[in-house]
């Protein structure tokens, strides 16, 4: 075992035995996973590396296929202009890049929801 993984494996045991919903520090998590995406690079299995450091695969197989920085910026968008039976004409419909559908919004509202959701 390296002394990066050693380091690892002691703040992951300071943690102490964690509940399955209970939060690992992020500053920790972002270092695990950066250990775990370099070793995969190299060839390690998820159980050993897992192992070596003291948590669940699964869950570090998880924590590596999550975004790298949550999404907080607004994104550019595309206006199309489609008829759809019992929308009312002139009303919008706000998809998020999260999948989350709202239709029939006012110009107005739509406006005001996406600087609500900012």
């Amino acid at each position: 075992m390296d002394g990066k993984t050693r380091r690892l494996r002691k703040a992951v045991e300071r943690l102490g035995r964690k509940r399955r919903n209970e939060a690992v520090p992020r500053v920790l998590r972002a270092e695990i996973v950066g250990y775990a995406r370099s070793a995969r690079r190299a060839g390690c299995s998820w159980r050993s590396m897992a192992e070596a450091l003291g948590v669940s695969s699964s869950g570090l197989q998880r924590w590596c296929a999550a975004p790298r920085e949550p999404v907080t910026a607004l994104r550019r968008v595309r206006l199309r202009a489609e008829a759809r039976p019992g929308i009312p004409p002139r009303s919008l419909v706000l998809v998020t890049a999260g999948g989350h559908r709202v239709e029939g919004l006012a110009v107005a509202d739509a406006v005001a929801l996406v600087r609500a959701l900012a």
